[in-house]
């Protein structure tokens, strides 16, 4: 019964600045993992086909 006392004061406390930062932090997170997965799938293969002579693309070949 102590430990679910000890959670009631924490549910009382408002929503603070603190929390507001710990949300967008969190959440920009999110959004530049997202972003940055989404931009390899979009430019490798370009990166690829500029690197490696036309018909040599070979996954897993790394250009020399």
């Amino acid at each position: 019964m102590a430990r679910a006392h000890s959670f009631a004061e924490l549910d009382e406390q408002p929503f603070k600045r603190f929390h507001w930062l710990a949300l967008f932090t969190t959440g920009m997170g999110v959004f530049t993992d997202g972003y940055d997965l989404a931009s390899i799938v979009l430019v490798l293969p370009a990166v690829l086909a500029c690197a490696m002579p036309s018909g040599t693309c070979q996954p897993g070949v790394i250009p020399t």
